[in-house]
């Protein structure tokens, strides 16, 4: 069975500073130290795939930009909504 999470954001949505509510001492017993507490600057979906990966142990994350999803037979979009 796959397992799949799809969050759909703006492009261009940043984020200033975001702090995550564990402690480090959280955070290294929980995630080895691998979440940085503090993130900051970058895209909203940079942010997120750096708290995702280490906290869901999530190995591939898939950030699609104008050619994802199109068909190799020529070259449309393959998914719409």
């Amino acid at each position: 069975m796959h397992h799949f999470l799809m969050i759909q954001l703006d492009n261009d949505m940043t984020v200033e500073k975001q702090r995550l509510n564990l402690t480090q001492k959280q955070i290294d017993e929980k995630y080895d130290g691998q979440v940085e507490i503090e993130q900051s600057g970058g895209l909203m979906c940079d942010v997120l795939c750096n708290v995702l990966r280490p906290i869901a142990g999530i190995d591939k994350i898939i950030v699609p930009d104008d050619n994802c999803f199109r068909s190799s037979k020529n070259n449309q979009v393959a998914i719409s909504c």
